[in-house]
C-alpha cells in the first residue's frame, strides 16, 4: 500500500502552522515619560534621626522608581543646576541645602530648573522607632506631580512597619527597620503612583493553554490523515 508523500506533507504543516500560531501575549505598558526627582522626605516625628529616615525611605524610591526603567534623579543641593540656581539667587540656600519641604510651587520651579519632567514630594508621619522591639513605624505618604504645570498626577498613603534583623548593631538598627519598611512601601507606593509601570523585557509571553492548544491540533491532523487515506485509494 503506498501512502501519499503529499498528503503526509501538507497534514504536518498544517499542525505546525497551528502550533506556532498560538499568540503569545506581553504587556506593553508605558512608563514614565522623562526624568523624575525625588525630593527628600518631609519627617515628622523622628528627632534628630529625620535626615537618616529621609535617605532610606527615598533610597527606596528611587532604588523602585529604577527599577520599573524610569530615569531617576534624587535631590542634591549640590546638583549643578541648583548651585547655579543659587549663585544667580533663584532659590534661597536654605531651600537649595535642603529641598523644598512642603512647598510644591518651590518644588515645581526646582524640578523645571533640573531639567525633570515630574517630581515626587514624600512625607512622613507618625514616625515611631521603638528600641526595644527594633520597629520603626510611620504613615508615608507619596505625591507625584507634573513639573511643566505642578499638576498632581497620583498620591498614596500606607501605613509601614519594618523591624531590624536580631544582631544588628544598635546604632543601625533604626535604619535598617526603615528599609525592611520601605521595602514594602516603595513597591505599593511605586505601584500605586505609577500603576502601567511594566518593563517590556522583564515581560514573560503568556503560556499556552495546552488543552485548547490539542483542540486546535487535532482538526488539523486529521486533514493530514485525509490526505493519507486519498492516497491508497
Amino acid at each position: 500500500m503506498l501512502l501519499n508523500t503529499r498528503g503526509l506533507i501538507a497534514g504536518i504543516a498544517i499542525v505546525g502552522a497551528v502550533a506556532v500560531c498560538q499568540p503569545a501575549t506581553a504587556q506593553n505598558k508605558p512608563l514614565p515619560t522623562g526624568p523624575v526627582v525625588v525630593f527628600p522626605a518631609v519627617v515628622d516625628g523622628a528627632g534628630d534621626s529625620a535626615k537618616s529616615v529621609s535617605a532610606a525611605v527615598v533610597e527606596a524610591l528611587r532604588s523602585r522608581l529604577k527599577g520599573i526603567g524610569a530615569s531617576v534623579v534624587v535631590y542634591s543641593g549640590k546638583l549643578p543646576s541648583m548651585l547655579r540656581a543659587r549663585e544667580e539667587q533663584m532659590f534661597s540656600k536654605e531651600v537649595v541645602d535642603n529641598g523644598p519641604a512642603d512647598d510644591r510651587d518651590a518644588a515645581k520651579k526646582m524640578s523645571v530648573n533640573i531639567g525633570a519632567t515630574e517630581f515626587v514630594q514624600v512625607f512622613v508621619d507618625s514616625y515611631k522607632f521603638d528600641a526595644g522591639s527594633r520597629t520603626a513605624s510611620f504613615n508615608l505618604n507619596v505625591n507625584r506631580y507634573l513639573s511643566s504645570t505642578g499638576a498632581p498626577v497620583g498620591t498614596v498613603n500606607f501605613k509601614q512597619q519594618g523591624i531590624a534583623a536580631a544582631g544588628t548593631a544598635t546604632k543601625l538598627q533604626e535604619a535598617e527597620a526603615v528599609s525592611r519598611a520601605m521595602t514594602v512601601g516603595a513597591e505599593q507606593s511605586v505601584g500605586g503612583l505609577y500603576p502601567a509601570s511594566t518593563i517590556v523585557e522583564n515581560a514573560k509571553p503568556a503560556k499556552t493553554n495546552k488543552k485548547k492548544g490539542n483542540d486546535w491540533i487535532k482538526p488539523a491532523f486529521i486533514l493530514g490523515l485525509l490526505g493519507l487515506y486519498s492516497g491508497t485509494r
